[in-house]
């Protein structure tokens, strides 16, 4: 298990940006193929991860790992949003850094990490990959 998350309908909150502004935290973007951008930043550690200023062109699974690839959580998003919150089957832990990888769904609208949606691939041929830490 942790390889195949399914999500629910987004769940969409302001706080994420008035909260970076606040800290004093900086978002690191990540621009992908065809327009596709997060941005994530250091985080409490918990049971959600929160993206911000997300812009995709097609319906995308926006998904959180970690360093030993195992999927925490996705999130089903078909538009483009100002904020989103990721639900996770396991918490972050505080310390640690993890991911946010982005997947085009094969259309069947469930998250499907081996087999049919398939992960965006960047202009240099890597997998569009936003890092963040869990504090």
């Amino acid at each position: 298990t942790g390889e195949n998350a399914t999500s629910t309908a987004p769940v969409s909150t302001s706080t994420a940006t008035d909260t970076a502004s606040a800290s004093g935290v900086r978002p690191t973007p990540t621009i992908g193929v065809d327009g596709e951008t997060v941005t994530v930043l250091t985080q409490p550690a918990g049971d959600h991860v929160i993206v911000v200023n997300l812009e995709v062109t097609k319906p995308t699974w926006v998904a959180v790992q970690d360093l030993k690839g195992w999927i925490l959580g996705a999130a089903w998003v078909s538009e483009s949003i100002k904020t989103e919150v990721i639900p996770l089957l396991r918490n972050t832990v505080a310390g640690e850094t993890y991911r946010i990888v982005m997947f085009v769904d094969d259309g069947d609208k469930k998250f499907t990490l081996h087999g049919g949606d398939r992960s965006i691939i960047g202009g240099s041929g890597a997998q569009m990959i936003a890092t963040f830490k869990a504090n």
